[in-house]
C-alpha cells in the first residue's frame, strides 16, 4: 500500500479517504513497476479523488466511460511518460455494452428501474457505467466480462419485461441533452441550505437535515455543512433529487434577499 502525503490526505473528506487508499495502491504500481492498472467505474467526485492521488503520487491517470461525456468513467493509471498514449477506446479501458429493448406498447423502465433490475443480480454499483436510455431501448455501460451475465440474467426492470443482448459499440443511443428547468429564486443568504430549499423547493429544516445526512454533494465533493457559503458556478448533487447549478448571481432585491438563476437537472419535479 502507497501512503499519501500527509497535506493531500488533510484535504481528503473522511468519506473520501477509503477511496484513495484503494486508488494509492493502483496508482503506486503504475509509478513503481510501470503497470497500467484499472479503477472500477467513478463518478465525477471520485474522479477528482484519482487526479488527486496520480498527482500526489507521480502516476498519470486517464478516464473513459464508453463516450467523451460520460458521467461514469474507469480510470486508467499509467506511468506519466504513457499518459499521451492512452487510447480513449472501449478495448483500452476493458468496457463492454449490454442494449436492452422492450415493447413501449406495455410502458416504460427508468433509470431506477434498470439500476435496480442489475443490481439486483448481484452487482455491484463499482461495476456499471452509465444507463442510456430511448424509445423502447436502453444501453448499459460495464465492464467487458460482465456483459453475458447481465445479458443472461436481465429480464425484467421495474414492471416492464425486457429483452438484453452484448451492444455494439457502433450502434449506440444518439447523445441527447439533458432536461434542464432554470429558473430564478430569491434566498436569505448564499448558504448551501438556502439555495437548496429554494432550488428544491423544501423548507429550509428539510434542506438542512440532507446536507447533514451526507446526502449533498458540492462541486463533486462530499459536503455536511449547511452554512457553506456557495457562488456562481457551484454544482450541487443532491442524492434522489438531481443535480443543481447556481447559475448567475443577480444581486439583491429591495428586502434584501439574493436572486439567484439556478438550472436543475434530473431527480423529481
Amino acid at each position: 500500500m502507497n501512503d499519501l502525503p500527509h497535506g493531500l490526505w488533510e484535504h481528503l473528506h473522511p468519506e473520501e479517504r477509503p477511496l484513495a487508499r484503494r486508488l494509492a495502491d493502483l496508482a503506486g504500481r503504475a509509478r513503481n513497476r510501470g503497470e497500467w492498472t484499472l479503477t472500477p467505474f467513478l463518478d465525477p467526485g471520485e474522479r477528482s479523488v484519482a487526479e488527486l492521488v496520480a498527482r500526489s503520487l507521480g502516476a498519470g491517470v486517464r478516464f473513459y466511460g464508453g463516450h467523451p461525456a460520460a458521467e461514469r468513467a474507469r480510470g486508467l493509471f499509467v506511468p506519466p511518460e504513457a499518459l499521451p498514449w492512452v487510447a480513449d477506446d472501449p478495448e483500452t479501458f476493458d468496457l463492454g455494452l449490454v442494449d436492452v429493448r422492450w415493447s413501449p406498447a406495455f410502458g416504460a423502465p427508468g433509470h431506477r428501474d434498470l439500476l435496480g433490475a442489475v443490481l439486483g443480480l448481484g452487482f455491484a454499483r463499482e461495476r456499471l457505467g452509465d444507463i442510456r436510455l430511448g424509445p423502447g431501448r436502453a444501453e448499459i455501460v460495464t465492464t467487458a466480462a460482465l456483459v453475458p451475465a447481465i445479458a443472461i440474467g436481465l429480464e425484467r426492470a421495474g414492471r416492464i419485461g425486457v429483452r438484453a443482448r452484448p451492444g455494439d459499440w457502433q450502434d449506440r443511443l444518439p447523445a441527447a441533452a439533458p432536461e434542464r428547468e432554470v429558473r430564478t429564486i430569491s434566498v436569505a443568504s448564499l448558504r448551501l441550505d438556502a439555495v437548496l430549499a429554494g432550488a428544491l423547493r423544501l423548507s429550509r429544516e428539510q434542506a438542512r437535515r440532507l446536507v447533514e445526512s451526507g446526502a449533498v454533494r458540492v462541486n463533486h465533493r462530499p459536503e455536511r455543512a449547511p452554512d457553506r457559503p456557495l457562488q456562481a458556478g457551484d454544482r450541487l448533487s443532491v442524492r434522489g433529487f438531481g443535480r443543481v447549478e447556481v447559475v448567475e448571481r443577480l444581486g439583491a432585491n429591495r428586502s434584501g434577499r439574493e436572486r439567484l438563476v439556478v438550472a436543475r437537472l434530473g431527480g423529481r419535479r
